[in-house]
C-alpha cells in the first residue's frame, strides 16, 4: 500500500499569524482544527495509508501546537478556559492513541533474517 507524504505543513501553523494575546475563540478554532488531522490521521492509520515515521512527526507537530496553544492561556485564565483545557487533553488522548497503533503496528512487524540478507545482496 502507498503511503501519502507528510502532512504537518498542510495544517496553518497557529503561531504564525497571530500575537501572545491570541483570544479564546482563536485558540478553539486552532484546537479543533488540530483535533480534526488527528482524527485524519487516526482513519489513515488504520487504513494503513501513513507510515509509521510521518505518523509520529505528525503526532510531535500536534503536541507541540497544543501545547503553545494552552500556554497562550496563563494560570488563572484555566479556570475560566475549562473548553479549551478539554480540547488539548482532546488531541493528547488522540496522540497517544496514535502512538499506541504505530507501536501496535511496529512490534507485529515479522522481521525475517533471511529475506534481510538476500536483500542487501
Amino acid at each position: 500500500m502507498q503511503s501519502r507524504p507528510c502532512t504537518q505543513d498542510a495544517l496553518a501553523n497557529p503561531m504564525s499569524s497571530t500575537s501572545n494575546t491570541m483570544n479564546s475563540g482563536e485558540r478553539k478554532r486552532q484546537y479543533m482544527k488540530l483535533i480534526e488531522r488527528g482524527n485524519e490521521l487516526q482513519k489513515e492509520m488504520a487504513a494503513h495509508s501513513t507510515d509509521s515515521t510521518c505518523a509520529i512527526k505528525e503526532v510531535s507537530y500536534l503536541v507541540n501546537e497544543s501545547n503553545k496553544l494552552i500556554n497562550f492561556t496563563t494560570t488563572n485564565n484555566h479556570a475560566e478556559s475549562t473548553s479549551e483545557a478539554l480540547m488539548d487533553s482532546q488531541v493528547m488522548k488522540i496522540s497517544h492513541e496514535i502512538v499506541t497503533d504505530v507501536v501496535n503496528i511496529v512490534c507485529n512487524l515479522e522481521f525475517s533474517t533471511e529475506e534481510y540478507c538476500a536483500a542487501i545482496r
